[in-house]
Parts: C-alpha cells; sequence; structure tokens
C-alpha cells in the first residue's frame, strides 16, 4: 500500500469543494430566479382540438397565481377530486361547451387533482408551490453523494498503487 500524499488530499478535497459550491450556488440562483418572477396567470386547455384531455396535463403554479380553464370543445366538466387542507377550489360541476372560460386563483400549497366526469381517463394535476413527491430524487443531496463516492473511489485507487 502507498502513501497519498498530503498535497494530493488537498487538491481532491479542493476539487471536492470548489464543485460543491458551485452545485450550491446554482440552486440557489434557480431558487432566486424563480421566486422573483411575477405570479403570471396561468391557461389550461380543455378539450384542445377536441381531444378528451387538458392541456397541460400537470401545471406547476406559485401560491396567489390564477389559472385561466379555456373551453375549446363541448361537453367537459371539472370535477376537484383532491386538494390539500384549505383549498377551497370546487371547480366546474355543469357541462360547459367551447368558449367558457372558468378562473380560479390557487392560494393553498399542495396538489390538486381533477378530472372530467363524462371523458375517463381527462385528468390533469395542478401542484401549487413545494410538494414533495416520493418519486422525486432529492437531486442536490444526490450529486453531493456522487461527487463523495468518486473521491472515496480516486483516493481508495490511489492508495493501492
Amino acid at each position: 500500500m502507498s502513501y497519498i500524499g498530503g498535497s494530493t488530499v488537498r487538491k481532491i478535497l479542493a476539487i471536492n469543494l470548489t464543485l460543491m459550491l458551485v452545485l450550491t450556488f446554482a440552486t440557489v440562483s434557480a431558487e432566486i430566479n424563480s421566486t422573483n418572477e411575477a405570479n403570471p396567470t396561468a391557461t389550461v386547455i380543455v378539450g384542445p382540438e377536441g381531444d378528451w384531455v387538458f392541456d397541460p396535463q400537470t401545471l406547476e403554479i406559485e401560491p396567489g397565481d390564477t389559472v385561466e380553464f379555456v373551453w375549446e370543445d363541448n361537453g367537459h366538466n371539472i370535477n376537484v377530486l383532491e386538494q390539500p387542507d384549505g383549498g377551497d377550489w370546487e371547480g366546474v360541476s355543469d357541462l360547459q361547451d367551447e368558449g367558457y372560460v372558468h378562473t380560479h386563483t390557487f392560494t393553498a400549497e399542495g396538489r390538486y387533482e381533477y378530472t372530467c366526469d363524462p371523458h375517463p381517463g381527462m385528468d390533469g394535476t395542478i401542484i401549487v408551490g413545494e410538494v414533495e413527491d416520493e418519486e422525486d430524487v432529492p437531486g442536490f443531496t444526490f450529486l453531493i453523494a456522487m461527487v463523495a463516492a468518486i473521491s472515496v473511489a480516486v483516493i481508495y485507487r490511489w492508495k493501492k498503487r
């Protein structure tokens, strides 16, 4: 087993520290940019081109954003299946036709699930604010773990020389 010199370990640590700082800066910059944007009004098209879909099917917005639902086809409604505590969205229970517009301002953070009753599979989701999802991989933590794992592998390989 050979010894890794102190200068080599310092170089590896400096590279790791640099990578972590760059990743941290990129993450913080993205968060600052997203919070500095004005609260835009988003649009969901109901039945675009006669298709039995909501477009977009999943919409991510911030608390206080207003979403406009615009009917481009006949015979659709919006039945709210799930919403977070404090959510007050009632959807549109009656069937509506092309040209109808429904707006709602979403204030409670969380996931809103909705469907069109007459059309199975015509479902939509609105995500308001930061919602944790068990399926999401925590990106920043994953990158830090990868940098650490690579560092350990490099040090181990140099020790074997």
